[in-house]
């Protein structure tokens, strides 16, 4: 599969699809099941397997492959980041990692920002948000996220978190910026 599987959860794409299927309830775990639900599915979606393209964007130095997570809506549950993808970075910092919010539009992604720094202010949360002419710049002191830079190009935001050093987690965004179109 193009995608994880554990004990819990299996997502995958195919196609234009996207896949998620969690279980619960009492009894062992196995990703056996899962897996065998997850195959079921998979032979009956048509379509040829082609992972999202902003996949591409993050394939540079520090990635820990493997890592990626595709998520459909609220990313880091959150309702200002919709779709986007995540993965660890071997940067320091505990639990490090670099994002793409897949916007559906500059403006909607634009919109979506501002709405999200309104958020931080009510909420008290140190952030420094600069419209400039290449994009959005913004680095937000979250409780969650520790320290998070991000950059706008079109209608994506390509950011970290909790990366300790800056340099670091601006040259991880540079690297990604330079590979979107």
């Amino acid at each position: 599969y193009d995608g994880f599987i554990d004990e819990s959860q299996l997502m995958f794409y195919k196609g234009s699809y996207f896949v998620q299927v969690f279980s619960s309830g009492k009894g062992l775990a196995d990703s056996r099941y899962l897996y065998a639900c997850g195959s079921t599915i998979d032979k009956n979606i048509i379509g040829e397997r082609q992972p999202p393209k902003e996949l591409s964007f993050i394939d540079i130095p520090g990635i820990i492959h493997g890592s990626e997570r595709y998520y459909v809506k609220g990313l880091f549950g959150n309702a200002f980041f919709q779709k986007g993808i995540v993965a660890q970075t071997t940067k320091k910092g505990p639990g490090a990692q670099v994002f793409i919010v897949i916007g559906d539009s500059t403006q909607a992604i634009m919109e979506n920002c501002e709405r999200y720094t309104k958020h931080l202010e009510t909420s008290g949360i140190d952030y420094l948000y600069k419209k400039e002419p290449d994009g959005i710049t913004l680095m937000v002191k979250d409780p969650l996220h520790k320290v998070m830079f991000v950059k706008q190009k079109g209608r994506y935001l390509i950011g970290t978190s909790k990366i300790e050093d800056e340099a670091d987690a601006w040259s991880l965004i540079n690297m990604i910026k330079s590979r979107v179109p």
